[in-house]
């Protein structure tokens, strides 16, 4: 723009002024150009830096990874020579050992797989541990012949799965530090990489060969063997003449890979050269202690023998008194727990006796003393304290290994075994023999808690309370099984034997353990300054196997980020331009950084690994799936449990892509074992089948399954939408999900968590109503055949049973919105707890309880008087209904009489009036339930003046006829045209359906009828409109897979309904009168289920998933907002006249009818009349969504009503 200038016109300055503005222009542009240049060099510095940061790290921070695993895979074979630092290590008494690895020659997915081979030779045997096509082995032979041969467990196996991700993480190191003298590199470089929780240092040579290898505990020297012949043979022990079949190990769970963070750390040190050096520390530890004390070992039950006390006890606590630095002097006592138990006094004097000694005190009070007690020895001395026989100083440090504190279920065990003879008699002879039977008062004394005397459970609490209040350090075991010793099966026996139902180490559980203590004080790394959980059984705990070759049970936590703040100085004004430029430098680079920071935080903290889920599902031959159901209402085939394979087919692997056209695909086996036959449920190629098999092993039946099974088409999508969540909260037990990130996921209609392991394998999920727990099979030979059923025929021959492709159920799947993925990362950015909850499998009542009266549909025989209960028609809705105060099932006879017959309405309304206990005809209190024709019933009762409903009567109105049924139309036909082929025909005769009676004559659909019987039905669906409360209307004549779906299937074909229905009623029938119907269960709304009409009145239960196949749980929950109406509808007539009430606004209708709107549109709430209130929920009028479609009604703010609404609160929260 030009710059006017500042003198007159004639001024002869002005060219002059004109010449210094255009020169002041120029220095603008050369300025302009040296920015230029500046952000050049600047964007050339970045990418050089870039690049020489990558240089950096390829050639002076990553180890030659690929190279290395390369020169492995090509070898015959590797020898490693093991040492062990520790004597504690010893295995059969050596610290040496050579292992064979062979690299296996058939991995073709290019993993690093290895076969091995260890063997040591005794003074009689020689033991050999065999890796071999991923199954272990473990042989005792003497003299070449094999004596026992046994399969190793997963948990003691070393992880050899892990070396390749190992290496993959390992870098390069300068040097090493170490107490110890250490095998020098000269030749080669060094590497660090972690395996199996412990760090290594690795040298490998120029040829990218490993050397040699240097560990806190080990050293390894690692030799390549080009000749194959001098590799031993891999033979698979035959056991009896068999061969030994061993499963195959599960893959280990993966390490945590390098961050970003972390790799920046070691690019920066390579590059300005600071020294990377690995502290290896010391195999041995030396005393942090102020000062050494004299040390106590107090040993557990089972000793037989009383002696004094002595400086070692190698058969309880092995070479400990070589191991323990901190004492100044070591004493092991020798008490007689055999026969005494732990509350005994003499062996708490005992105790004291010992300890005060040891201590050297000159009193009751226990002085300096270091003490070691060993599980029943916690509650010796823990009980001695507590009676006061002695007395403990803040001196005494307390180490407590194993402690039975809240007693033991192996006692129990042992104790029901000895008594009934369960075990099989040579073992029960032996326990005799060893006089563990009959059970001694040692052994009495550690049952469980829960099922001991009031007295010794007081003893077990003041026993807790002292080692909380004493202990110092806590050691538990979780594993069975433990080191590999003659020990370990036993213990894993006796722990299956148990059913500790908690992680245990054999013998005592996790829980009884830590009792007093926080479990997260606890780390399975023994390096940590907290209390220790580790992987070893309850004898190896009292350090009498030593230590193990590999591994601290470490389990690593995520590394948090660092962040640091820039301070930018503020440099001086610049010209504008350049500050333009700067500022947009500025946002580009934010907006980089956020990019980059949004999209690391997404992967690790929000991305929900579906993809790599589901190829851990498509890898594996199998999973066993154990389900659990919470409710009593859903048991199948009266089971609450059951065991379902999975198999992923093969053909449905997806590309890289996980959202592509190809899905995951199952198919699926079941078997339900009866006391007189064997269910078996089978989905095949997307056919769904079910047969039935005798115990003796004949053949009963075989059929198709139609729509009643899960929609296993869904796993994938809702894995996909899956989120990632921190924690759960549940209103019931919930399995923890110690190693894994916890998924939140939509199943079905149904709420989910998912437990995703470190190793992205699901391993267990909680829902309202079911649990499930998930293995995955790697052995096929594990999994069941899975074949069509062959139907046999009476000549012998038999043929493949022909059902169509099923099609489950649809269910609407939620996709992940854009908005939703940076919510998630905000939070996650933010450290926002990201929790999803787990409502209760129950419901409790929201209302005042009420008397219930169940009135029952047609086809019932004789008339009956009240009853409590009504099995075969409603089940054990009984059980599940909290808001009736008493419960009264109807048993009226409607074989022959209709709805319309005064004898039938009459009884109806003695019944009602009997247990609402009302004194007029005016029904009172009540909770009505009707089933089918009962609605009629009722509705007609009322219609006809037999009786009236107060505002009082809650009415749940169940698969109600409303309109009739075009079944009871398809009756008549048949019956009098003989339209059923003769054998059904005559059945029917025998059950007096046909000829047809007048109760199924009046059942008829509404404008097929007489004009009179169409008022009839006109005026009982005014009632119901009008009184109704709830209703459930069924639309899947299959429903629940009961022996009632393939009937109510064909009485729909046969029926030839208009509309979608429950096999007997169509939709538009039942729901007369009525809108706002949802398919979930929990909803607030009337309920539309896939279930059928038999299914609709209970007695079927609920299914065991999808949120549309419950009516047991709806009728349980859905009162629950009752009383929310009764407020608003109080409130409204308090305050607005006849005004519906919503969130922010209120609707006046002049004509009388009004409805909640938006949230409180959902429970109902409405009036029919301005001159009768009704202030329970009925039926809705209509939802004014907006104020232009209901033109007639009056809009206004309700400041008054928000008032009343807190003041109201406030009264009923002071009541």
């Amino acid at each position: 723009m030009p710059i006017s200038p500042r003198t007159p016109v004639n001024d002869p300055d002005v060219e002059f002024a004109q010449v210094d503005e255009q020169e002041n222009i120029t220095p603008k542009r050369r300025l302009s150009r040296g920015w230029i240049i500046l952000g050049v060099v600047v964007v050339c510095g970045v990418v050089c830096a870039c690049v020489g940061a990558y240089f950096v790290y390829e050639n002076k921070v990553r180890a030659p990874s690929s190279s290395i695993v390369s020169m492995i895979q090509q070898a015959s074979g590797l020898r490693l020579t093991i040492k062990a630092k520790r004597s504690s290590m010893a295995i059969n008494g050596k610290t040496t050992a050579q292992v064979y690895v062979v690299p296996q020659a058939t991995s073709t997915s290019g993993a690093l797989q290895f076969d091995a081979y260890f063997n040591q030779t005794g003074d009689e045997v020689t033991d050999t541990y065999m890796l071999y096509n991923q199954r272990a082995y473990h042989i005792v032979s003497k003299e070449g012949a094999v004596v026992t041969a046994s399969c190793i467990d997963e948990s003691q196996v070393p992880p050899a799965a892990l070396v390749e991700s190992s290496l993959n993480d390992a870098q390069l190191i300068d040097s090493i530090e170490s107490k110890e003298n250490i095998k020098n590199c000269t030749d080669g470089k060094l590497m660090k990489l972690q395996f199996a929780g412990e760090n290594f240092a690795f040298c490998f040579s120029s040829t990218n060969r490993l050397t040699h290898a240097t560990g806190e505990d080990l050293d390894i020297d690692i030799e390549y063997l080009s000749d194959s012949s001098v590799l031993p043979s891999f033979d698979i022990p035959q056991v009896e003449g068999k061969t030994l079949e061993c499963p195959v190990l599960p893959p280990p769970a993966p390490v945590k890979t390098q961050t970003l963070m972390q790799t920046t750390k070691a690019v920066w040190k390579a590059a300005i050269g600071t020294p990377r050096v690995l502290d290896l520390g010391s195999s041995s530890c030396q005393c942090q202690m102020e000062h050494k004390k004299p040390c106590l070992f107090i040993h557990g039950v089972g000793n037989p023998f009383p002696q004094g006390i002595s400086n070692s006890y190698i058969f309880d606590w092995g070479f400990i008194h070589q191991h323990a630095p901190c004492c100044s002097s070591t004493k092991f006592v020798h008490f007689e727990t055999w026969k005494r138990g732990w509350d005994d006094d003499s062996i708490q004097n005992q105790f004291c006796e010992a300890a005060l000694s040891v201590s050297q005190s000159n009193s009751k009070t226990i002085d300096d003393l270091v003490l070691v007690t060993y599980s029943m020895g916690n509650l010796i001395a823990g009980s001695a304290v507590a009676k006061g026989k002695c007395n403990m100083s803040d001196k005494v440090t307390w180490i407590s290994l194993a402690g039975p504190m809240q007693g033991s279920k192996s006692g129990n065990l042992l104790e029901r075994k000895c008594a009934e003879g369960g075990w099989n008699l040579p073992l029960k002879g032996l326990l005799e023999l060893v006089t563990l039977c009959p059970i001694t008062d040692a052994f009495l004394k550690l049952k469980h808690q829960t099922t001991v005397s009031t007295d010794i459970q007081n003893k077990f609490l003041a026993a807790q309370a002292v080692r909380k209040q004493y202990a110092t350090k806590l050691m538990c075991g979780s594993n069975p099984l433990g080191l590999t010793t003659l020990y370990g099966p036993v213990l894993a026996l006796v722990s299956a034997l148990t059913n500790h139902g908690d992680t245990n180490d054999g013998v005592v559980a996790f829980e009884s353990c830590y009792a007093g203590f926080d479990a997260s004080s606890f780390d399975t790394d023994y390096r940590t300054d907290g209390n220790y959980l580790t992987s070893v059984n309850h004898l190896d705990i009292s350090f009498r196997s030593g230590d193990g070759w590999w591994g601290s049970d470490l389990v690593r936590s995520p590394v948090d980020s660092t962040f640091s703040n820039v301070e930018d100085s503020i440099p001086p004004k610049p010209h504008r331009n350049t500050l333009r430029w700067i500022i947009a430098a500025f946002l580009v680079v934010g907006a980089v950084g956020i990019t980059l920071g949004a999209v690391f935080i997404h992967s690790t903290k929000v991305d929900n690994n579906a993809s790599n889920i589901v190829t851990q599902i498509q890898q594996t031959p199998g999973l066993l799936v154990t389900i659990t159901a919470k409710r009593a209402s859903m048991a199948f085939n009266g089971k609450l449990s059951a065991q379902v394979y999975v198999i992923p087919r093969q053909g449905s692997s997806l590309t890289t892509t996980l959202k592509s056209s190809q899905t995951l695909k199952f198919d699926a086996y079941m078997a339900q074992v009866g006391p007189n036959s064997t269910e078996s449920y089978i989905y095949l190629n997307d056919r769904a089948y079910v047969t039935s098999v005798a115990s003796n092993g004949t053949f009963l039946y075989a059929s198709c399954i139609g729509d009643s099974i899960p929609p296993v088409s869904l796993m994938q999508t809702s894995l996909e939408n899956a989120k990632r969540v921190d924690d759960v909260v549940a209103s019931s037990t919930l399995k923890t999900c110690v190693q894994g990130q916890w998924l939140h996921l939509s199943f079905a209609g149904e709420e989910f968590v998912f437990c995703n392991g470190p190793n992205n394998k699901l391993t267990h999920a909680s829902g309202q109503d079911i649990d499930l727990d998930i293995e995955y099979i790697g052995d096929p030979t594990k999994l069941p055949v899975i074949e069509i059923p062959q139907v046999p025929f009476t000549n012998g021959s038999t043929t493949a049973l022909n059902c169509p492709i099923a099609t489950p159920r649809t269910y609407s799947a939620s996709t992940t919105k854009l908005s939703t993925t940076m919510s998630e990362v905000l939070r996650a950015a933010t450290s926002t707890p990201r929790v999803a909850t787990l409502e209760s499998s129950s419901c409790q009542c929201q209302m005042e309880r009420k008397p219930c009266l169940f009135v029952h549909g047609a086809g019932n025989f004789f008339n009956q008087s009240l009853s409590d209960t009504f099995l075969f028609e409603w089940g054990f809705v009984y059980n599940h209904a909290p808001c009736c105060s008493s419960i009264k099932f109807a048993h009226f006879e409607t074989w022959h009489r209709g709805w319309t017959e005064d004898s039938v309405q009459e009884q109806f309304c003695d019944a009602a009036l009997t247990v609402s206990k009302s004194n007029s005809t005016e029904i009172q209190d009540l909770l009505l339930v009707t089933f089918s024709m009962g609605n009629l019933v009722a509705s007609a009762s009322v219609a006809n003046g037999k009786c009236s409903f107060s505002n009082d009567v809650t009415w749940v109105s169940i698969a109600g006829p409303m309109q009739g049924s075009k079944t009871a139309n398809a009756l008549e036909q048949k019956c009098s045209e003989g339209g059923w082929n003769l054998p059904l025909k005559w059945l029917f005769e025998i059950v007096t359906l046909c000829p047809i009676t007048n109760t199924f004559k009046q059942l008829q659909y509404q404008d097929t009828v007489n004009s009179a019987l169409q008022s009839q039905y006109t005026a009982a669906q005014a009632v119901r409109q009008k009184y109704a409360t709830k209703l459930i209307c069924g639309n899947s004549p299959q429903g629940l897979f009961t022996i009632y779906s393939g009937f109510m299937q064909w009485a729909s074909g046969q029926s030839n309904h208009d509309h979608e229905n429950d096999g007997l009623v169509d939709f538009m029938s039942c729901s007369d009168g009525f809108s706002g119907f949802s398919t979930d269960y929990s909803s607030r709304m009337n309920y539309k289920p896939a279930v059928n009409h038999l299914d609709s009145s209970f007695r079927s239960g609920d299914g065991w998933w999808g949120a549309d196949r419950k009516p047991m749980k709806w009728f349980e929950c859905a009162l629950k907002v009752a009383s929310c109406c009764l407020i608003v509808m109080h409130l409204n007539t308090w305050l607005s006249g006849w005004a519906s009430l919503g969130w922010d606004t209120i609707y006046v209708n002049p004509t009388g009818g009004v409805s909640c709107r938006t949230w409180l549109h959902s429970t109902f709430c409405s009036m029919s009349s301005p001159s009768e209130p009704v202030l329970s929920a009925r039926t809705p009028v209509g939802d004014f969504d907006s104020v232009e479609e209901r033109p007639q009604h009056k809009k206004f703010w309700t400041p008054r009503v928000i008032i009343g609404i807190v003041v109201f609160c406030g009264v009923v929260c002071a009541s």
